[in-house]
């Protein structure tokens, strides 16, 4: 049972994973201060509230997507392989 001095953990305002002991990362988001895991996240937040993008938090019903464990570096980049989407960024040579 929590004391009243107690506060149950904190998650982080913007990807939802807990919020460390004496977290230091605090953040006045639309007038409310808010509390972050990491630098990353409170950076995160910042620029999307500083971009006038607010309604990513308030509309939101689920948690930030988190990559899991499983798929870090099996990332499928074979789109970019396509013609049309390297028009432009891409300059073919005789070679390559």
């Amino acid at each position: 049972m929590l004391q009243t001095s107690e506060q149950p953990p904190a998650d982080c305002y913007h990807c939802s994973l807990p919020v460390p002991d004496g977290g230091r990362f605090r953040l006045s988001v639309a007038d409310e201060t808010h509390e972050f895991c990491c630098a990353g996240c409170m950076a995160v937040s910042e620029t999307i509230a500083g971009s006038g993008l607010l309604g990513y938090y308030q509309n939101r019903d689920l948690p930030a997507i988190k990559p899991d464990e499983k798929s870090a570096g099996t990332d499928d980049y074979s789109g970019f392989d396509h013609a049309s989407v390297q028009t432009g960024w891409v300059v073919n040579n005789d070679d390559h």
